[in-house]
């Protein structure tokens, strides 16, 4: 239970020492100094009803005690907030700056670093808060579990900037998260995002979407089962420019759970876990008419995981009419039989990629359909395996997909197959350039149980 208390009316001059209250209108406040307390109130609360005020807050805010927020808005419209110095705050629900329960048009400008180290101690907490606009220069970091640096929950039409790094290193504490209702907010962010705990994301979309994200910058995500971007729900839109790195074990790069969305990333989405302990994949889709664009190359050092002890770098998964478009080179160098692209009961996808793949694990193929139908492929590059019974091109039980290959397929190892058509009909593929084989068993090319396919190879 909390046991905050209520503090002094605010005046403009020096820092209070401790604590103070806005709860009248169309004041304007100055305050210079620091604040270092142990109260369990909130620093600064702009109170119930107490609408169109403006705060300048020149200091640092230091607090150590539960629920000791250094800003707290509740219930109020058109505050503007300027702080210039650094929040810090080690109590447990003690965020730096919370928006709590029905906050309207306020304007939060602060340049500083935001430091806590409480459970659920966020860096910028809006909840069921509406039309507000934020800017912060500077610094997220959280260490405390389920403690996001960005934290928006039932809140709508809100613009968030930051320009800087968010670094969280708590257990299910995410860089930034979007969830529970949440819808046509923006949210800008120009630094890197580290999340070091476990179940940790960089991002997480699960709210109502129509929400427009954008980062320049990196994504490392070192926790186990940690993912680099997690949108969950439908028709949000993803801009990145930067890598994502994973490298605790079962952490996926960008997982889409959801229907309409797009993504549009400019860089390199790399797995660096060799033993993985859950699904491990560079892109998953398990949704419907996604828009997807990925400027960089992809690599997967996952060797193992539930799907008979494998991740891909691109699985789509009961997905249909998503549109996927890879610039770059996609390496898996696990040594798992993992697919480098793997469409598993997926429909009318269409797939277009300018670069080569390789895969060195056994079975481990380089474009992979299971009980897949009407996908359109195009790749221009070339499909190499090095592996016993990889397959360059593996079809089974998917009919009527078109296959168009520029480039050549090279396999190196036992009952390897540079094409392998079994038990699917009617498929096409228009295919530019050479199949080479080396091993025992191997084939160019073969058909099993197949009817009716068109195969073209100059």
């Amino acid at each position: 239970m909390s046991s905050q208390t209520y503090a002094a009316e605010c005046a403009t001059g020096a820092s209070p020492s401790d604590s103070c209250t806005i709860d009248v209108s169309n004041t304007t406040y100055t305050l210079t100094g620091d604040i270092n307390t142990n109260t369990t109130d909130n620093i600064i609360d702009f109170g119930v009803g107490a609408n169109s005020n403006t705060l300048n807050f020149i200091g640092d805010i230091t607090s150590s005690a539960l629920d000791a927020r250094a800003f707290s808005f509740s219930n109020n419209d058109g505050n503007t907030l300027s702080m210039i110095g650094n929040i810090i705050t080690e109590g447990d629900s003690a965020e730096g700056i919370k928006l709590s329960l029905f906050v309207t048009n306020a304007n939060i400008d602060m340049t500083g670093n935001v430091s806590t180290s409480g459970i659920s101690a966020y860096g910028l907490h809006l909840t069921s808060s509406d039309s507000n606009t934020t800017n912060l220069t500077g610094d997220i970091s959280t260490t405390g579990s389920t403690a996001h640096g960005l934290h928006l929950t039932s809140s709508d039409s809100n613009t968030t900037t930051l320009t800087g790094d968010i670094i969280t290193t708590g257990a299910n504490a995410d860089g930034f998260r979007e969830h529970l209702g949440s819808q046509l907010n923006t949210t800008n962010i120009t630094g890197d995002i580290f999340a070091a705990g476990f179940s940790a994301d960089g991002i997480v979309i699960d709210s109502l979407g129509y929400s427009s994200i954008t980062l320049l910058g990196d994504i490392n995500v070192s926790g186990t089962s940690g993912a680099g971007v997690q949108l969950l729900r439908d028709n949000s839109e993803f801009t990145m420019t930067g890598n994502i790195a994973t490298s605790g074990q079962g952490g996926d790069g960008l997982n889409i759970l959801g229907d309409y969305n797009t993504v549009s990333l400019t860089g390199d989405i790399t797995l660096l876990e060799e033993n993985a302990l859950g699904p491990q994949d560079a892109i998953t889709i398990i949704g419907d008419s996604n828009n997807v664009t990925i400027t960089g190359n992809v690599t997967s050092n996952a060797s193992t995981g539930p799907r008979g002890s494998y991740g891909s770098g691109l699985y789509i998964s009961s997905g249909t009419s998503n549109t996927i478009v890879l610039n770059g080179n996609m390496t898996m160098t696990g040594n798992g039989p993992g697919e480098a692209i793997e469409l598993d009961t997926s429909n009318s996808n269409t797939i277009t990629m300018t670069g080569n793949i390789s895969t060195v694990g056994d079975t481990a193929h380089g474009i992979g359909l299971d009980t897949s139908d009407s996908n359109t492929l195009n790749i221009t590059g070339d499909i190499t395996t090095t592996g016993d019974g990889s397959r360059g091109i593996y079809s089974k039980d998917s009919d009527s997909n078109i296959y168009t290959l520029i480039g050549d397929i090279s396999t190196t190892g036992d009952n390897a197959r540079g094409i392998f058509i079994k038990t699917s009909d009617s498929n096409t593929i228009n295919m530019t350039g050479n199949i080479t084989t080396t091993g025992d068993g191997a084939y160019g090319m073969r058909l099993n149980g197949s009817d009716s396919n068109n195969i073209t190879i100059k």
